[in-house]
């Protein structure tokens, strides 16, 4: 038997995503589901929060449920099924299965692929860029997410914190880290903006611009033009949502990010409203005084040091009336959600991190900014967090 010393921070991040459900809260947990019901009128959830308790229960009765030997066995099981829908992608079945309700035989699909009848699996990713979602988790993530327990039994169970020492390196078998990794082929990175694109649409994020009252920004003079820094900000999804939904806000938009980004996001129809520009948010902002700089889950990709660094960099930019917004999790300080700590493991393997609370205002003060406000809605799971110079 090893003795293992376990770092505190590991250890919580871990236990949390593992806590089941007792097996004599069913009949409470059936009330439960009952309960969130009231939230889903006529084929509607009225908020995306009401749709994430219905969830939840849903979830928790199926785990108390289940023997736990049954509950392993399924767990340990959905590596199985992930590489079958991947092997799928591969084949490039999705493509040929109607998206019209018709159907087509497995016979069909085995002779238009070429591969064997029992290859052949029925669950249908139709849209492009779902399928690119999940190749990228596959493939990217999903190795680096493999490869943590080994990771911990090599680094004596530490939690990662070094971009360029993580599960995911291992995983990959790789000396680069994720986005040179990306950036190492077209392919890849083409997968991963698809799949963003895929990641912005789940749980109610398609068309919203979060929770923030961008009409505040507007001072007296309705004509004021406001000046808006998408930092990292990939083909440009933010924006086109935030000039969506404030349409009659005169906007400046720039979408900064790493030059073959901006390139792809320009070659699938950037709008002309948004100025494109090559940046690498390590470096110091070259946009003075905008009235706004957002990141939009940037911040979970990177340890407390390197996100420091990223706001550093941005502060430096800022005028007394500037606002930083952060588009992203905000993990409640005590009892997460399972899918929430499920997500930190996910950015664990690339020595990232989902923060609570408590831990985006120890990072805000340590870059020598103040924590004004966090902003909250019912449609989207992620909340903003408004900062500002001191």
């Amino acid at each position: 038997m090893h003795n293992i010393a376990f770092d505190d921070t590991f250890a919580q991040r871990f236990l949390t995503a593992q806590m089941l459900t007792d097996a004599g809260a069913i009949i409470p947990l059936v009330e439960d589901i009952k309960s969130a019901l009231t939230g889903f009128d006529n084929g509607v959830f009225a908020s995306h929060v009401e749709r994430a308790k219905l969830l939840a229960a849903a979830e928790r009765l199926i785990i108390a449920a289940r023997e736990p030997e049954e509950y392993l066995y399924f767990t340990a099981t959905q590596n199985a099924q992930n590489a079958a829908i991947r092997s799928a992608i591969g084949l490039d079945a999705f493509r040929l299965i109607p998206d019209d309700g018709t159907s087509v035989s497995v016979q069909e699909l085995a002779k238009k692929t070429g591969a064997d009848e029992r290859l052949i699996t029925s669950r249908a990713f139709l849209k492009e860029q779902n399928r690119d979602m999940f190749q990228q988790m596959y493939d990217f993530v999903g190795k680096g997410t493999y490869a943590l327990p080994h990771f911990f039994e090599r680094t004596n169970w530490k939690n990662p914190n070094d971009y360029h020492d993580s599960a995911f390196h291992l995983g990959q078998n790789t000396k680069l880290g994720f986005w040179e990794y990306l950036k190492e082929d077209p392919e890849r990175m083409r997968l991963f903006n698809s799949g963003m694109r895929s990641v912005a649409t789940i749980g109610g994020e398609k068309k919203s611009s979060g929770p923030f009252p961008f009409e505040t920004l507007v001072g007296s003079d309705p004509s004021q033009q406001i000046t808006i820094v998408d930092v990292g900000g990939g083909r440009g999804q933010a924006l086109e949502a935030i000039h969506e939904n404030y349409p009659s806000i005169k906007w400046n938009m720039i979408l900064q990010d790493q030059p073959g980004v901006v390139a792809d996001a320009k070659e699938k129809g950037l709008p002309a409203y948004i100025e494109g520009q090559g940046a690498s948010f390590f470096e110091p902002q070259t946009v003075k005084g905008a009235h706004v700089y957002i990141f939009r889950r940037i911040f979970h990709d990177w340890n407390d040091q390197d996100s420091q660094t990223i706001l550093e960099q941005t502060r430096s930019a800022l005028s007394p009336s500037s606002r930083i917004l952060i588009f992203d999790t905000v993990v409640p300080n005590v009892k997460a959600p399972r899918d929430l700590a499920l997500q930190d493991l996910n950015m664990m393997s690339f020595a990232g991190m989902e923060r609570t609370e408590r831990q985006w205002e120890d990072l805000l003060k340590a870059s020598g900014l103040r924590l004004v406000k966090y902003w909250r809605s019912n449609v989207t799971k992620h909340a903003v967090i408004e900062a500002s110079l001191p």
